[in-house]
């Protein structure tokens, strides 16, 4: 039976049961073309996790009469699960030096992050993006939010929103220093990650034209701000994959992760290389431990974008530039 009034409802009862109700799962990470799937413990039923998602809620700030709204309350999750802007679960580090917490490495579930982060109510220290999205999709599944960890191999981050990653180099094909390829104020420059990881969490869009509803990409992961804070989301699928840069929220800068173009330029030449090569979650159904076959692993990169190099991608990445 459907509910019409549940912006979260999904009709597909065994997608139900993996999007919510599945506490244990496999996040996708490596290199393309060989990513390997690593089991992740989602937990949202212990003990800890609905206190600290509660706990969440309340430091974000959201008002409790907008705690039934899907699209504030994803955001806000995207929000709380870093820690860069108030006292959120996770501290990110990237450069090896976890001395005085743990390394994201060693990290095989959520459990013991959200318990630690209730007991002590500071941010865990460490995560990297697969910890980030794996402790979103639990508090989301807590909260009775369907949600799919993803993970998009050549991601692309563009700094400046020109749907293009530009790599320079000398005539000799040596990188040239970053201060000449544009860093921002804050010092981001444009890169390509060998893989990202992010959430998709599936609601009803009556904010966007009818359409736009299922799956909305959010965002743990701290890399740019989005109306002040390091949050991103909830951006709609069909939005991403129509190049509809105007629509809430944080399109561009999804869209350049699993479309931009990647231009090389050496003197006055140019080549193209392609970012979001292969995007991934887990298949609905049993979880394959065999480690051989990978028969969990469910390739959903159409669903962001038209096939790479056709007319329809073409279309997308043109209509983005011109909004």
């Amino acid at each position: 039976m459907e509910i019409d009034n549940d912006g979260t409802y999904l009709p597909d009862e065994e997608k139900r049961d993996e999007y919510v109700l599945a506490d244990v799962g496999k996040i996708w990470v490596g290199n393309y073309p060989y990513p390997h799937g690593r089991p992740w413990v989602f937990g949202q039923f212990d003990d800890a996790v609905l206190p600290a998602s509660v706990l969440l809620l309340e430091r974000s700030g959201i008002a409790p009469e907008s705690r039934g709204d899907p699209i504030r309350v994803s955001r806000a999750i995207s929000k709380m699960v870093n820690s860069n802007d108030d006292n959120g679960v996770i501290v990110g580090r990237w450069d090896g030096k976890y001395e005085d917490g743990k390394s994201p490495s060693s990290w095989s579930g959520s459990i013991k992050i959200m318990e630690e982060y209730i007991r002590s109510k500071r941010p865990v220290r460490y995560g990297q993006c697969w910890v980030f999205a794996g402790v979103v999709n639990t508090v989301c599944r807590a909260l009775g939010l369907p949600s799919r960890v993803v993970s998009n191999f050549a991601s692309a981050h563009d700094t400046n929103v020109s749907l293009t990653i530009d790599e320079y180099v000398d005539e000799k094909g040596d990188e040239i220093d970053s201060s000449y390829r544009g860093v921002t104020p804050g010092g981001l420059y444009d890169s390509i990650w060998n893989f990202h990881v992010w959430n998709d969490v599936w609601m009803t869009r009556p904010d966007l034209p009818q359409g736009y509803s299922g799956w909305q990409v959010i965002d743990a992961t701290p890399q740019e701000t989005s109306d002040g804070s390091f949050q991103c989301g909830p951006a709609s699928h069909e939005a991403i994959r129509r190049g509809q840069m105007e629509f809430k929220y944080d399109v561009p800068f999804v869209l350049a992760e699993v479309n931009a173009d990647v231009v090389h330029w050496q003197k006055d030449d140019t080549a193209q290389d392609g970012v979001g090569r292969q995007v991934l979650t887990k298949k609905v159904g049993p979880i394959d431990n065999s480690g051989y076959s990978n028969a969990d692993k469910e390739d959903i990169t159409l669903e962001y974008k038209p096939q790479e190099g056709t007319t329809a991608e073409r279309v997308t990445l043109l209509t983005a530039a011109r909004r």
